[in-house]
This record gives C-alpha cells, structure tokens and sequence, in this order.
C-alpha cells in the first residue's frame, strides 16, 4: 500500500467506506489529484480486511500481465499463502471464443485457496486499454462474495457495474465528495500546512480552489513563498495569478499532454469556444 503519512484525515469519507465494508465493490471516481489514492490507501491500511494493490498502466492491459499483477499482489497481501504453482498457468487461449472460459479459469484457480476476506485495490482503471475489458469483467463478476474489489480511476471504466448496483452492493465516490469541505479546508492549512490563515482567507481559497486537493497543494506552496518575500498581510490575493499559472502547468503536464495526439488537436482548437456547442465543435475541427 502506498504510504499516508502527513495527510488530513477524511473521518467524513472514511466513516463512508466504513459503512460499506461488506459490500462487493468500491468505485472512487475524481480528477487529477483528487485525492483518490490517498483516501483509498488511508482507508486500506486502517481495514481488518487485507488488501492487494495493484498500481495500473497502459502495459497492464494485456490479460495475462494482469493475471500475474493480481497473483503477485494477493501473494504479497495475504500471510501464509502459496500461489507459486499457479505462475504456470496457460496463457494463450484459442481464440476469441476461447478467451471467457480461460479467464475463469485463471479466476477459479486463484480463488479456490483463498477462503477468507480480501480486498483488491486497482489503482489507475483509467490507464487501461479495451483489451483488458474482458479480463476484468470476469474477475468482478466471477470472483467469490469474500473478494471485495476497490476500483480508483479518473474516468468512468467501461465495465457494466448495474448488477452490485441494483443489489446494493457498490458504494461509489466521485468527485464533488473527495473534494474539501471549508472547515476541511481550514484544518488543512492550519494541521497540515501550518499556514495561519484568517476564516475569510479560507472562505476565499475554497472559493477559488473548489476544495480541489492539489489546487490546495499548490496554493500553499505559493502561499508560503509569497510569505517568506514578507507579502503574508495581502494572502491569499497576491499569489492568484501565481496559482494560475501552476495550475495550467500541472494541467498540461499531467492531463493534456497524455491524450492521444487527436484528442489534444480537439481541445487546442475548441478552446477559442466560449461555449462548446457539438455541431460549431464538428464544424471547427472536422
């Protein structure tokens, strides 16, 4: 599990989670650096309940890497337990009929020696590419009712979830949940940041920031500089632009420039669009 030391603890969405303990799947869905890692990590290392966490990528999506990731993961999650046969398993199938049965296969011949509890993390459900949708539709839908699955992802996954839905069994935070609360806010910059800031200084972060976490990360890295340069009695006003600035930045680098190549063209040039209208959009950029 990822370390989360030095973070304000989210007693609001920990006591969520907490509720839903027993149910089947857990969806944390948000932005950017939204949080998700770092409320599914809190929550993980506080849990009876072991967890195995996978930390996705692009070069995750092929089944196979991704039946070995969940075999290495489970073995290093839970105590005395020996999966080392299962590494030779088969992993080539017979073609595209034949890839559900070795999928359940491979799931049938994990689970069959894990008979207590577990949770499985899968971080970064966004990273994945459509090759991997098989796989793991299978491994939620064909997995045991003690394997519990915590799904974080940026985007919506394009995995059919109606049925935990409609049987109660999934509990789903996005994005306007993970972000700060004012009085969050304000314990943030004063247990966390350290930052002695009056209530209308808060009052106007949030507003500005929308109690986005790495909005507020930034914000306080510019706060503090500003604060050293002797500006403290105009915070948070002086460092606005500042911010602006680190924001687009961290935009740029984190979100924009990981989109494929046509969907960068598409945003550069529907960006001259006070509103984007999806015929003017088509007309635009073709």
């Amino acid at each position: 599990l990822p370390r989360v030391a030095g973070i304000l603890q989210r007693d609001r969405l920990i006591g969520q989670l907490d509720a839903s303990e027993d149910k089947k799947l857990i969806l944390i869905l948000g932005q950017a650096a939204q949080g998700k890692t770092t409320l599914a990590a809190a929550y993980a290392s506080r849990s009876a309940v072991p967890s195995s966490w996978i930390s996705l990528s692009r070069e995750d999506s092929d089944p196979a890497n991704l039946f070995y990731l969940v075999l290495q993961s489970l073995q290093q999650a839970i105590d005395g337990i020996d999966l080392s046969s299962l590494r030779d398993c088969p992993t080539i199938g017979l073609g595209p009929r034949a890839k559900l049965p070795l999928y359940r296969y491979w799931i049938n011949s994990i689970f069959e020696h894990i008979r207590s509890p577990v949770r499985i993390v899968l971080d970064g459900l966004d990273q994945m590419l459509p090759t991997s949708t098989g796989f793991l539709r299978t491994l939620l839908h064909d997995s045991p009712p003690h394997i519990r699955f915590l799904l974080i992802s940026r985007t919506s996954p394009p995995l059919d979830l109606s049925r935990f839905r409609l049987d109660g069994d999934l509990l789903t935070i996005d994005n306007s949940q993970l972000a700060f609360t004012l009085d969050e806010t304000e314990q943030y910059f004063k247990n966390i940041q350290h930052l002695p800031l009056d209530r209308k200084s808060i009052r106007e972060i949030h507003k500005m920031t929308e109690g986005w976490p790495g909005g507020l990360t930034l914000l306080s890295e510019s706060l503090r500089r500003f604060s050293h340069e002797g500006k403290a009695e105009k915070l948070p006003a002086v460092c606005k632009e500042s911010f602006k600035a680190e924001v687009f930045e961290y935009f740029k680098e984190q979100v924009f420039s990981s989109q494929p190549e046509r969907i960068r063209r598409f945003l550069i040039y529907s960006s001259i669009l006070e509103i984007v209208e999806p015929g003017i959009a088509k007309e635009l950029t073709g």
